[in-house]
């Protein structure tokens, strides 16, 4: 059984590298089952290949790309002052044009701040998607959600190390212009309603 697994494995591995670089080349899938790979129809490789290629929703993020600068503003609790910072945020399309990378430079707290992020959209789940990871903290927050008119809404599931039990938050992008846009935050608060915990504004650097 063990070594049944194994070949398993390494079957879909070995599928895995010979589609993923068919899909990287964006080549039309072939029309006959000899170019194919064993066990996969025309059929199978296109709906692989329409999975895997960057579309109009990929698109929407072109206006994130660049350098910015961040002002940041966020509440530690509701009706507390705003703590504030700067910092400098430079997004680039990796993986061709499949992911937006985010590399963020500032401070928090008067501390140095360094985060790092993926948006993309998922074909398959018809759904935006992204990751974050920085220098606060050793965990990856996941999140995914939808687009409409050009304002991205987001949810995330994380670990509060507080309260020891699981919380979310809800992030929204909004576009105002080529050179501007504003990530709000929403987290809970104590009571457990919903409040804004921060706020950053990006402007494009010349």
């Amino acid at each position: 059984m063990k070594k049944n697994k194994t070949l398993i494995v390494l079957t879909a591995l070995a599928l895995a590298l010979f589609a993923g670089s068919f899909v990287m080349a964006q080549e039309t899938p072939a029309k006959d089952e000899a170019a194919c790979a064993d066990g996969m129809t025309p059929e199978m490789m296109a709906k692989w290949a329409e999975m895997a290629t960057p579309a109009e929703n990929h698109k929407a993020l072109d206006s994130m790309i660049g350098t910015w600068s961040a002002s940041t503003k966020w509440w530690a609790a509701p009706g507390t002052e705003p703590m504030t910072s700067t910092g400098t945020c430079t997004n680039s399309w990796v993986l061709g044009g499949r992911w937006v990378r985010t590399d963020f430079k500032g401070e928090m707290m008067g501390q140095p701040f360094d985060g790092i992020g993926y948006m993309g959209y998922d074909n398959f789940k018809k759904k935006y998607v992204s990751t974050w990871m920085d220098s606060m903290s050793t965990a990856v927050m996941i999140a995914e959600g939808t687009m409409k008119d050009g304002v991205c809404t987001l949810t995330a599931e994380f670990d509060d190390f507080i309260t020891g039990k699981k919380s979310s938050i809800r992030e929204v992008f909004k576009v105002i212009d080529n050179d501007h846009h504003v990530m709000e935050m929403y987290g809970p608060a104590p009571d457990g309603t919903e409040y804004l915990m921060m706020v950053i504004k990006y402007t494009r650097q010349p």
